[in-house]
């Protein structure tokens, strides 16, 4: 059966081609803005040819799994009311948010790694940024829509038990990777205008995202207070995520 985690799937291979870009920007010499496969004529070692292959297969890993998993879930959502169930079910429609997650990975891999194969593309990724700001625009709509939909099943649940998962967590790693993408077009762009809404946006993420974690974190801590133990033991590995990843994006 479907479920919108599998693009957790996209959004890992996606992570694997990001790590050696910022790697190589940050530690190889290049000329321009963004480091190229152009930077690397005529002097390839063993560790450049290892990040270089790594990166492209997981670039072409991620791009494969998005698409494969976005026309599954077009099918899933349009066989009878099955989006609707999942979104009303509040146990697991926190699920919902793992396509945005990896389409703001889609972002970033953009940027990096897919410039990096491309040098023309790369130099223009600055003058591209505006028309990025309208894709991106979007997504960060579309992340707000599913963060109020989700949010009314969770207030008004009807009594039943919340089950805590390394999920619950999800929705505050949405925002964080949307300002995340956000933040990379506030770096590329270089037109004032088109940075300074990213800018905007990217402070609301980011607000959004501790906004979240915040309430969240509270409401753990109530629990944990009325019932002297830990209720949600399979939730602690989601702090260790989430928390680095709205740091990274507010720096």
């Amino acid at each position: 059966m479907f479920t919108p985690l599998r693009f957790q799937s996209a959004l890992a291979s996606g992570g694997v081609a990001l790590m050696p870009f910022v790697l190589m920007q940050f530690t190889f010499a290049h000329t321009d803005k963004l480091i190229s496969i152009n930077d690397f004529a005529n002097r390839w070692d063993v560790a450049s040819l290892f990040l270089v292959v790594v990166m492209l297969l997981s670039t072409l890993m991620h791009f494969f799994l998005i698409l494969k998993i976005s026309i599954e879930f077009m099918h899933w959502a349009h066989q009878g009311d099955a989006l609707k169930v999942f979104l009303s079910d509040a146990a697991i429609n926190i699920g919902i948010f793992s396509p945005i997650v990896a389409l703001g990975m889609t972002a970033n891999v953009l940027l990096g790694p897919v410039a990096f194969f491309w040098p023309d593309f790369s130099r223009a990724v600055p003058t591209l940024m505006g028309y990025g700001i309208y894709p991106y625009a979007l997504l960060f709509l579309a992340l707000g829509a599913m963060s109020l939909a989700v949010a009314k099943t969770w207030f008004f649940r009807d009594g039943k038990a919340v089950v805590f998962t390394f999920n619950w967590l999800l929705d505050v790693f949405a925002w964080g990777m949307v300002a995340l993408a956000g933040a990379g077009i506030t770096m590329a762009a270089t037109d004032l205008q088109v940075a300074k809404v990213a800018s905007i946006l990217t402070l609301i993420a980011i607000s959004m995202g501790l906004l979240i974690y915040g309430i969240k974190g509270i409401y753990l801590l109530v629990c944990q207070l009325n019932h002297g133990s830990s209720m949600a033991e399979p939730l602690k590995p989601a702090h260790f995520v989430v928390v680095p990843h709205l740091l990274k994006s507010a720096t």
